[in-house]
């Protein structure tokens, strides 16, 4: 269902999807104030001040207008980023971890430069890949399921004649 939305200084309308905007504004509500983010900026160490700097005076504050509503874009893509963090740390890992094998792997004479532009991504789905099972593993210990798995898996053996080492 499309929706029409006045723009506020030159009156013009335009129209706009209602289900993405109610997806925009979902996520606008699940925005912090500026400090959350500029706390965050500042625990990031590695990142020279100038980038901080830029964060916390450009990017953080940086917001559009659709109509009435304003929507903070750049808190909104923090947010993501900052839940796939939180999520998923050792498939980010995983994923880095593959590209710098892969940069390596692109210097090696000829060889690297020709199979690099290759190589480099599978390296990081490889590390991805394993990352993601680690976080799944985690997850599943954590919440129990594994244990109940082992345990089904164990009196499905038992049952069937195996025994444990």
């Amino acid at each position: 269902m499309m929706t029409e939305i006045k723009h506020p200084k030159d009156g013009t309308t335009f129209t706009v999807d209602q289900e993405d905007l109610e997806q925009w504004l979902l996520l606008n509500g699940d925005c912090k104030n500026d400090g959350f983010y500029e706390k965050w900026v500042n625990r990031l160490e590695d990142v020279s001040a100038d980038l901080r700097n830029f964060f916390k005076t450009v990017l953080i504050p940086f917001t559009k207008k659709i109509g009435e509503v304003v929507i903070k874009i750049v808190k909104i893509i923090l947010n993501i980023i900052m839940k796939i963090l939180n999520e998923f740390p050792n498939t980010i890992s995983g994923i880095l971890v593959g590209f710098v094998l892969g940069l390596i792997f692109t210097s090696i004479p000829i060889l690297g430069w020709l199979l690099g532009a290759f190589i480099t991504p599978l390296f990081m789905l490889a590390g991805g890949v394993m990352g993601f099972m680690s976080d799944m593993s985690k997850k599943m210990a954590d919440s129990g399921l594994e244990a109940k798995i082992r345990s089904t898996v164990m009196k499905d053996f038992a049952t069937a004649g195996f025994r444990p080492a």
